[in-house]
């Protein structure tokens, strides 16, 4: 008898035991950083706390940090700094060879015993100072110095343009994509290209990937060749087909201002001559010197390649002001006329919602949007109806310029997405 009342109360204790431990609820695990941003510059102290986290019926019992999976602290809070690799002298986390992001775990424990994550990356960005490149003849990226001519890196290619391994040591600004020739570096995929404006360039295969629109003028060479096969002597040149002859000078400023707030490109790179817009690397002087631009600040690489396809098109592409309506014409087989009231989209722009940019309504993220329309692009579509959850291509593509903008955007308001056809958030 006494036997069984015993193994009773133990089956009754486990049973309690467990239906505890079924409805007890997760903790969260949150955390925050001080600078509150997805980016650092080197050297920077920042401060990831947990005092965010909480359990819904319990408390926080036990917190753990870690970074890049290695683990750090049991503390509320964890300080840090990080550099890049190859600094030396410093006591901060140092990213591993041509790293440039840094993963952050915290993980937290209720009093139950149970465990959530949240796990958060981070850019490093090379520390606030100013940096000089030095160029080559081409234009290329040979040496990078700072204020007082100390050489902080060092670039070195095979003639159609790839790095030379072994002899390309530059983490003095790992960000820098405009080396070989002022050209966009895209390494998405592997793929190790250089966006030439209308065109993607392998310096494997010392090729472009598209026909060069003035093939005809060169008969003897291929159409896919890059400088005619003498890369040691020429640069590729730019085409010259945005027309805004049609538009009034202050809408031609209007239009210029706003594309330099989406590409990055100053406002002194966009050159406008007959009425041609074009955007120009470089400049001479009356004495005849050739001066580079910077590299573009901010802005997006998306934009940038809209922009440079568009004008180097084989279609000219009219921008054209409007009293009433803003588009492009349907018309059979498509068209290459940007409709835009200038009006209208200043109006859009000066009444968004309170923190976001005016430009994300502005003259030029409408050029880029109504660029997706024109012939030259594909004619695409927006969506029949407007709601919710329903964007369409064009939408999405510029949303893909936004995201780009505000991971960008040091300082400022946010552009954030539309998330339908006629609404932003």
């Amino acid at each position: 008898m006494k036997f069984s009342l015993i193994v009773f109360v133990c089956v009754l204790i486990l049973a309690v035991s467990v239906e505890a431990n079924e409805s007890n609820q997760p903790p969260v695990a949150i955390q925050t950083s001080d600078p509150s941003q997805n980016w650092f510059f080197e050297s920077e102290s920042v401060v990831f706390s947990s005092s965010s986290s909480y359990d819904p019926d319990g408390y926080i019992a036990e917190r753990k940090w870690y970074i890049n999976g290695v683990y750090q602290s049991a503390s509320t809070t964890l300080s840090k700094c990080f550099v890049l690799f190859g600094t030396t002298g410093t006591s901060c986390y140092q990213l591993g060879s041509g790293a440039t992001s840094v993963s952050i775990k915290l993980e937290v424990k209720d009093n139950a015993g149970e465990w959530r994550s949240s796990t958060v990356s981070y850019t490093i960005r090379a520390e606030k100072a100013r940096r000089y490149f030095v160029t080559d003849h081409l234009g290329s990226v040979r040496t990078t110095v700072d204020w007082d001519g100390n050489v902080l890196g060092h670039d070195d290619y095979y003639p159609f343009g790839l790095s030379m391994p072994g002899r390309s040591v530059n983490t003095a600004n790992p960000d820098d994509n405009y080396k070989f020739t002022g050209y966009e570096k895209e390494d998405e995929g592997g793929l190790n290209l250089y966006h030439a404006n209308a065109r993607s360039y392998d310096p494997i295969l010392g090729r472009f990937n598209q026909i060069d629109k003035f093939h005809d003028k060169y008969p003897f060479s291929s159409p896919y060749s890059y400088t005619l096969n003498s890369p040691t002597n020429f640069t590729d040149v730019t085409g010259d087909t945005v027309d805004v002859s049609n538009l009034s000078s202050d809408e031609q400023k209007q239009l210029i201002n706003s594309l330099a707030e989406v590409t990055g490109y100053s406002k002194e790179q966009f050159k406008i001559e007959n009425g041609i817009l074009t955007v120009s690397k470089s400049e001479k002087t009356k004495d005849g010197v050739e001066l580079k631009y910077a590299s573009p600040v901010g802005g997006s690489s998306t934009a940038r390649k809209d922009l440079g396809e568009a004008i180097n098109s084989t279609n000219v592409i009219n921008v054209i002001s409007h009293p009433t309506l803003t588009g492009v014409p349907n018309t059979e087989g498509g068209s290459n006329d940007i409709l835009i009231q200038f009006r209208d989209a200043n109006e859009r722009a000066k009444n968004v919602s309170a923190g976001l940019n005016p430009e994300t309504l502005g003259i030029g993220l409408t050029f880029f949007h109504e660029l997706q329309h024109t012939a030259a692009f594909g004619t695409k579509k927006d969506p029949l109806v407007a709601a919710t959850g329903i964007t369409g291509e064009v939408v999405d593509h510029v949303n893909t310029i936004r995201r780009e903008l505000d991971a960008n955007s040091v300082f400022g308001p946010l552009y954030l997405q539309r998330i339908q056809y006629g609404v932003v958030r």
